[in-house]
Order: C-alpha cells, then structure tokens, then sequence
C-alpha cells in the first residue's frame, strides 16, 4: 500500500472525481496484459482460499535488510499508542484477529537473503463508540537505501471499477441491493516462498481485487449473472446493484452469496430498500445499521426506507484564523459527489481555487480578503447539505412499462465555468414522461482566456462525452438522445463540417460528432437551461428547491410537441464569429525548364 501525502492526496481526488464519465478509456498496454496473464498463472485455490504470488519486476527480489528501520517505527508507534489505553487496545486486539484467523503466521528469527522485508504499518480509526474500527495500515512504498518492496514489485493495469459506471448502474432499477466482502485483503494468501518478502502481515489491495475477478471470471459458465455483478458492479470489496423486483434480487442476492463463498470469500451487511429482497439471507449477515435507516454506499448516503440518496457533511475541526489554500482544498475535496448532484454548489468552490492559482497564492499563505469572505460563506452552507434528497431509482417502474427511453444533455458555459448535465427521459402510459438527474460534471474555464463561443463549444464537448459514457454505463434501451444547448454559434459549429474551422474549433467538433450525432443538437433558450446553473454556481438551499435541476425544464416532461421548436439548420450558413473560419490563399506559379 502507498501512504501519499495528504495534500497530494487530496489533490488527486479532487480532479479524478472531477474527470470521471469525461475523460476518454485508455487503451491496455501489451506489458499489462503479460502481467495480468502471469498473475493469473501464479494463482491457485487449495479449496478455501486463494493464494497468488509476487510479480518481482526483475524476475527476482533483491532487498535489503530493513529491520533496523522497521524497530525505529515500531518505537515510535509504541509511543504514540501508550498515549491512549483505547487505541492501545483496539490495535493490540487487531493485531490478535490475524493470527487467531490465520491472516498472518509467526516468522522466523530470521529470512533467506534478498528475499526478507519488513513492511511500517500504523493503524487508522474509523468511527466512535460502539462503531468505532481500528484498521492496520501497511507501506509498501516506504523507502529504506534506494529501493522499497513497491518498487520491485510490478505496477500493473488499473483494475478497480470505474466508481461512476458503479453508482449508475445501482441506480438504474426500483429495487437496490448493497453487500461488501468481508475481510477481503484477509481473504488471499500468499504463496508460502514471497512471505517473508511481506512480513509482518501481505496487505496489498491490488491482487486481492484482481483475485476476485479471476474467481469471477472462472465462473461465468456457471453463474453467468453473478459473475457479471461482480466483474460490473463491485468496487474493491463493495458491490451495489439493482433489480427490477425483490424477487430478482432476492435470486441474484442468493447466487452471489454461493459464488463468493465458493472462492473463500463472504459477503455481509446486506441491505435493500425492499427487505423481503434479503428474506434469504442469514440475518447475522444482513447490515444492522439503524442510525435513520441511512448506508453509506460508496461514501454517499443511501435512506433505504424512502430509497433516496443524501449527503452529510463531515465534521470539520473549527481553526483559528483564516483558511490557506491548502485547507480550501481538504475541506473541499472532502466532499464525496461522483454523481455531480451537487455539482452547481461545488463549481463555486473550484472557482475561488483557480482564483488562488491566478494570484500565486501560496498553499499556507492565509485567503485575500475577497476570497475568504466568498469562501466562509461557502463553508457555512456544507451545514445545510442533509437538505439534499436525491430519488435513488432511474426507472422507478418496471421496464416492461416505459414506452420510451431518452437521454438528454444540457449544456452552457460562462467566462467562469462550464459543464453538462444529462437527464433520463422515460414515457410511460401516464400523460407525463418521468424525468430523473443522472449526472453532471463541471470545468473551470482556462486560466489562459478563451471567447465565450469558445467556451461553449467545450461545453458541447462535455456533454457529449458525458452522455455516451452515460448510454453505455447504464447498459438500458435507449431509444434517443438529444444534447440541447442555448449557444447558436457552437450549436453552428457542431452542426457543420469540422473541416471549415481552426484547429481548436475543428479538433473539438470533430470528437463530438464522433460521440453524438450532429442531428441529435437542438437549441434552448438560456432562461430554459438547467446547465445555467453549472457555469455561474448557486447556494444549497436553492440547489435543494429547485425542481429545475433534479428534473429539468417543465416542457421536458410534455409530449415532443411541447418543445422548444427546431431552429433553421445552420449547416448551410452557420454563423461564423472573426477569425474562425480557416481561410486560404490561392498562389500561381510558373514551372521555369
């Protein structure tokens, strides 16, 4: 495991929530593939458990002794935990589990050479009172001379699931379902020649993941669906599904339990917003999480009585004095939204921290008046985010009874900001179709300044990215989709031959007609766009009133006719702002013999 530094830490998750939907697939290299191939050969089942290999880069380990390095933490974890009898006990009876469990084993006085390495750990506590967890934390990426164990061990491909398709497909159906394996890093052995390579205790999360997608995998012939959820649906060790009835749930709920435990591996504290679904399950393995009925899927909250999704803000320490932009960024990358429901409150946050960036503002340097004034009054909202309720199911009927499914993309842009929103259109036998958010995503505009046309066009180019990832993620019937966006010179663009334009313009016009066909952009009015609100921000109180942005326009739920009307197509005389248009100059030449 790699122990980043905080503000890294933070940093990096606040931009790779940000992409997620947008961001093109990268392709898998030759190298990953011949490393995924030479796991999968050094795994084996004894019957109960997996046990898997290391895959030493050079073929061999060669690595130091650490020990000396290791005591020195050591003491200095001692000393921190006679700080305090609890964390003193709760690590101790930690440290108890894995042997009595057989997760770790006593080592020898010493190992073979080269082979033997120590691995830091500390311990991280979660939660308070009866919940309260102690986690043992190992580094893998600590340094000792110039090598560490990660360095000689392979990287490998990206192999957890992509966290918004997850979220997506959990909220495709009436009835959710919700597990996690227990103990799943606990669960793998390691082949008995690389243990000592591990000692005190093997904790690395990448092969216990790839190990249960290769049980996956070997069980697609007999338990197709199952294998499916998992290989889909499930997050390192947390699986979230829906179905369309409690009786399909209940089924696949049944089917996951035997596949899992097939592999050595056991889920627990289920959960569903239609218990009949879990009547199947022990309930000793059921959640027995009662606090307002609230689970914290995927680190949003899930209210399984009125199956809605919610938000509750983290507590935060009270400082004295003004914030720097180092805690700007803690305080708002803690905010956990890879659905962007949230995304017109957010985009203020990320507008006062680009502000910081045009300004060289240090990171522990205190705000400039301005912005720190803007920003505590941002802060003082995070109070009022439990306001927000987000209706869980997309298709909150059976499937057999939507006539129609539809997408639709909002898009707009402002010299701040841009970004998309889609919504999920679905008729039925009702007069009025039943409109749901789905997601969102924002941009902060360039610090270097861009027109506003062409800051639409970039617009145009999320919501076309986001709604194609958005049609596969959700793996539904789409009969449509329309992208709608208020600018008449980036609908002119994406409309006409990308051929006709600058580099910029015709580079972004080209993908989008790649991902959505020109045909399928309409115009709106700018009063008559949700995606407004994305590009100049609002407050959570009106995020949490307004009807505009978790269901959209009024007149998307009314028959086409009901619709803005289609404007002239511009294809033929598109509107062209100066200097746009590439231009060419006609020379003739004489050929002298």
């Amino acid at each position: 495991m790699k122990v980043e530094e905080p503000t890294d830490a933070a940093l990096r998750k606040f931009w790779e929530i940000e992409a997620m939907g947008i961001t093109p697939e990268d392709d898998v290299a030759p190298e990953d593939t011949r490393m995924m191939e030479r796991f999968e050969k050094s795994l084996s089942f004894n019957g109960e458990r997996y046990q898997v290999g290391l895959l030493w880069s050079e073929g061999q380990p060669d690595l130091p002794v650490n020990v000396k390095q290791t005591m020195r933490r050591l003491t200095t974890v001692e000393r921190r935990l006679a700080q305090s009898d609890k964390d003193s006990c709760d690590y101790s009876s930690t440290m108890r589990r894995y042997l009595v469990n057989g997760w770790a084993e006593p080592a020898t006085e010493s190992g073979p050479p080269k082979r033997t390495w120590y691995l830091l750990h500390h311990a991280v506590y979660k939660g308070e009172g009866e919940e309260r967890k102690c986690r043992v934390v190992f580094d893998g990426s600590a340094r000792y001379g110039e090598t560490s164990l990660n360095s000689q061990l392979e990287a490998g491909p990206p192999i957890q699931m992509d966290l918004l398709r997850a979220l997506l497909c959990f909220r495709r159906f009436r009835v959710g379902l919700q597990a996690d394996i227990e103990n799943m890093y606990l669960q793998v052995q390691i082949r008995e020649e690389d243990r000592d390579a591990c000692r005190f205790l093997w904790r690395d999360e990448t092969r216990a993941v790839s190990t249960v997608r290769v049980h996956a995998r070997r069980h697609q012939a007999t338990a197709p669906r199952a294998a499916s959820e998992v290989l889909c649906n499930m997050y390192v060790d947390d699986l979230a599904t829906s179905c369309e009835s409690p009786d399909e749930a209940r089924t696949l709920a049944t089917q996951l339990e035997e596949l899992m435990a097939s592999g050595g591996f056991h889920l627990h504290k289920w959960a569903s917003n239609k218990p009949v679904a879990l009547r199947a399950i022990p309930t000793e393995r059921r959640s027995t999480e009662t606090r307002g009925c609230l689970w914290k899927t995927f680190g949003i909250y899930w209210d399984r009585s009125r199956d809605h999704l919610s938000f509750i803000p983290q507590r935060t320490p009270s400082r004295d004095g003004r914030d720097s932009k180092r805690r700007m960024l803690s305080t708002a990358s803690s905010i956990f939204d890879p659905m962007g429901f949230l995304a017109p409150f957010m985009v203020r946050a990320k507008i006062l921290f680009q502000s910081l960036w045009k300004l060289g503002t240090f990171w522990d340097k205190p705000l400039p008046d301005d912005v720190d004034h803007l920003w505590v009054k941002w802060k003082q909202e995070l109070e009022e985010l439990p306001l927000i309720n987000v209706p869980r199911a997309l298709v909150p009927v059976a499937l057999v009874e939507a006539k129609r499914v539809e997408l639709h993309a909002f898009c707009d842009a402002s010299e701040l900001a841009y970004g998309a929103v889609i919504y999920l259109r679905v008729e039925t036998s009702a007069p009025l179709a039943l409109v749901s958010l789905v997601t969102a995503e924002t941009r902060v505009a360039l610090i270097k300044r861009l027109s506003l046309p062409r800051l639409e066009l970039m617009g145009a180019l999320v919501a076309a990215r986001l709604v194609h990832y958005t049609q596969r993620a959700l793996s539904l019937p789409i009969h449509s989709i329309t992208c709608w966006c208020d600018s008449e010179v980036a609908l002119s663009w994406v409309r006409s031959a990308a051929s006709r334009w600058k580099p910029f313009v015709r580079n972004r016009v080209e993908e989008i007609q790649q991902l959505v066909e020109p045909a399928s952009w309409r115009h709106c009015s700018g009063k008559d766009n949700p995606a407004d609100w994305l590009s100049r921000g609002v407050t959570v109180t009106k995020l949490a009133e307004g009807n505009v942005w978790w269901h959209g326009l009024t007149w998307l739920a009314r028959p086409q006719q009901a619709w803005p009307r289609r404007k002239e197509n511009h294809e033929r005389n598109p509107l062209i702002p100066p200097g746009e248009e590439r231009t060419s100059k006609h020379a003739t030449c004489a050929l002298m013999t």
